[in-house]
């Protein structure tokens, strides 16, 4: 009778730990879908307009540095202005370009639009996602 009991509570143990690994697997996870970017700047002073297309998981798409700006990306859980790019030096030229990225992340839809000082700064504060 005792080994009987004990493994029906040895059973009932597995299949609730078992049950707690499953939900805490599907609560952990990130929620997914498309990754579709699209991109543009716009340099006012020339009128320079360009724009691209960013897909991720998987990286892909006409941006030229696609993989790097996912992975920027993905650091910063899809928002652009949460992205440490490494710092550098930049010339304190007045150059304005608005960056626009719309889209979705993961399913997420996205809207960002900034003017930052010119592309150098551009760049150091936005990573890889407007190096196309």
């Amino acid at each position: 009778m005792f080994a009987h009991l004990t493994g029906r509570a040895l059973l009932s143990s597995a299949l609730v730990a078992g049950s707690l690994l499953a939900g805490a697997s599907a609560v952990g996870a990130a929620p997914q879908g498309p990754s579709v970017l699209h991109l543009s700047t716009e340099t006012g002073n020339i009128g320079k307009h360009q724009q691209t297309v960013l897909n991720c998981h998987p990286a892909g798409g006409p941006h030229r540095n696609a993989v790097r700006a996912c992975a920027d990306l993905e650091k910063a859980h899809g928002n652009v202005q949460a992205i440490s790019a490494p710092m550098r030096a930049c010339t304190l030229e007045y150059r304005p370009v608005k960056a626009t990225m719309t889209g979705t992340w993961k399913g997420r839809k996205v809207e960002f639009t900034q003017t930052y000082e010119n592309p150098c700064v551009l760049e150091t504060r936005t990573g890889a996602v407007f190096d196309f």
